[in-house]
């Protein structure tokens, strides 16, 4: 018996060895991602979870092919993507231009699927809200810091009507991610 206990030993001892010297495998990696998200078309991995009327890649009548958007009182564009890390980016880019009128737009991150919400009215998404007005392509850049995703994991972002009216129709365009 001891003779076996002995042979036991010595041929589980390398199988124990590298059981205590195996490294533990990584944590799952957040993929990274181009900077792009819309230009003409979504950018690999982004998609249009919209809750707008939303039609994409719509003529302008120039050379873009931007979202166009008939959005309610807060419906929004949704600009989806599998979970991401923001580390590599300051913020988000985009061209906004109405038509038929004046109206207010929100931009926010989303989190887990839900707006991040604003630190002083939780029950509000936390966002960078945006006068647009017609007369030709509004140059739109918001930082990370401010919708609260700075060096965080988000998985896109809302173009909201910020408004509980409906916003006159309006264009989302070249969307990047800031770096």
């Amino acid at each position: 018996m001891i003779k076996f206990l002995a042979a036991a030993a010595v041929l589980l001892s390398p199988v124990a060895a590298m059981a205590q010297t195996t490294p533990k495998p990584a944590p799952a990696a957040v993929p990274a991602i181009d900077a792009t998200v819309y230009d003409k078309a979504f950018a690999s991995g982004w998609q249009n979870w919209s809750w707008a009327k939303t039609e994409v890649s719509s003529p302008d009548g120039g050379a873009r092919l931007p979202i166009k958007v008939e959005a309610k009182g807060w419906e929004a564009v949704y600009l989806h993507h599998d979970a991401f890390s923001t580390t590599p980016f300051r913020g988000v880019s985009m061209l906004l231009q109405p038509v038929g009128g004046a109206g207010k737009v929100r931009v926010v991150a989303i989190v887990g699927g839900k707006a991040v919400p604003d630190p002083a009215n939780p029950s509000q998404p936390l966002g960078h809200v945006v006068d647009i007005a017609p007369g030709g392509w509004k140059q739109v850049q918001v930082s990370l810091k401010d919708l609260g995703v700075e060096k965080s994991t988000i998985d896109g972002f809302w173009i909201q009507n910020a408004t509980a009216d409906p916003s006159p129709t309006f264009f989302v365009a070249e969307v990047k991610l800031m770096q």
